[in-house]
Formats: C-alpha cells, structure tokens, sequence
C-alpha cells in the first residue's frame, strides 16, 4: 500500500472522524503531509512481519499548533 495524493485525503478524513476526542484539525498534517509525498514522492506501508529485528522503526508525528 502506498501513502500517497490519493490516500492521504481519505486518511485524514478518517482521522478527523476517529480523533474526535480532541486530536486537533487533521487539514495543517495534511497538508504537510501532501507537500511531502509532492516533493519526495509515495511512501510504501509495510508490515511488522515484513521487517527485520534491528531494523528501527519511527512513527511520524506532525503537531498542529490550533491544538496547544
């Protein structure tokens, strides 16, 4: 699966949808997040399974200032 123009938007609407609770506007990670994909192209998804034991791992995070 790849993260990609076409992914991103459905995304982040599901993560306005499921973060009700107060995870902020998903629109500024969004963004964020196309501006990536146009300058350094699709990111693939992977599975754990599919890694090896040292391989590092680390969550992207993007902070909305709306939310602080």
């Amino acid at each position: 699966m790849l993260l990609d123009e076409t992914t991103l938007p459905v995304y982040a609407k599901g993560a306005a949808i499921l973060g009700a609770g107060g995870g902020g506007h998903t629109h500024p990670g969004l963004l964020a997040a196309l501006q990536a994909v146009q300058d350094k192209g699709p990111v693939e998804v992977v599975s754990l399974d599919d890694l090896s034991d040292d391989e590092l791992v680390a969550p992207p995070g993007v902070w909305d200032p709306l939310t602080s």
